[in-house]
Formats: C-alpha cells, structure tokens, sequence
C-alpha cells in the first residue's frame, strides 16, 4: 500500500491524546433510553453519533453545549431494543456521561466534554 499511494504523515491532532476516561464514583441517572429501529446502523448496531445524542439528553439542562473538546471511547455495542442508562458527573470543567446497560453493569461508551 505504501509503495502505490505513498506514506502521509501529517497529524490529525495537535495535541496527544489524554488516554481513557475514567468514569467517576457518584455519578447520577439523568437519562435511560430504549433504542429504536432508528438508532441503528448497517451493522445492526447503535451509530456512533446516536451516542452524542444520548450524551446530549443527560447533561442537565442549564449547561451549554458550547465546548471546547469532546472525547469519547466506545467500549461495547448498542443493539435495537437495549434499554440503556447514562449516568452524569461534573468535575472542574468538564462533564462525563457514562453509557451503560439498563442494570448499569456493562459500560458501552464514556464521554468526556470540556
């Protein structure tokens, strides 16, 4: 591959990546959902950007969704009729939401908003 089109080094980012988000202790249930034929990609799993929205729905509502950075890590699948619960936690700047199985045993994905 690299012999035909070539070896592109430019950077995505311009900062290095912080690493994994931990997710807080005391986090609160601010939002649970059961997913829908219209949260569902190809794959006949949940799209990434469903996820955002999920986000989205647990930040309370007095905070902006004017932020600098988003980080996320998808950690396990959504399928079509999961109910799932986002769990929500400030701490300094930022803001995490938690995607989790309706028994808040399984992470599915974490973000992170500053």
């Amino acid at each position: 591959m690299i012999n035909k089109y070539g070896l592109v080094e430019t950077k995505v980012f311009e900062e290095k990546l912080t690493g994994r988000i931990k997710e807080p202790e005391d986090m609160k249930k601010t939002y649970e959902y059961t997913t829908t034929r219209r949260d569902i990609d190809t794959n006949h799993h949940v799209n990434n950007v469903v996820y955002l929205e999920f986000a989205y729905n647990a930040l309370p509502k007095d905070i902006s969704i004017n932020f600098d950075s988003l980080e996320i890590y998808y950690k396990k699948q959504i399928k079509i009729g999961e109910t799932i619960h986002c769990l929500y936690k400030q701490e300094e700047n930022s803001h995490i939401i938690a995607i989790k199985s309706q028994d808040e045993k399984t992470l599915h994905a974490i973000l992170k908003f500053t």
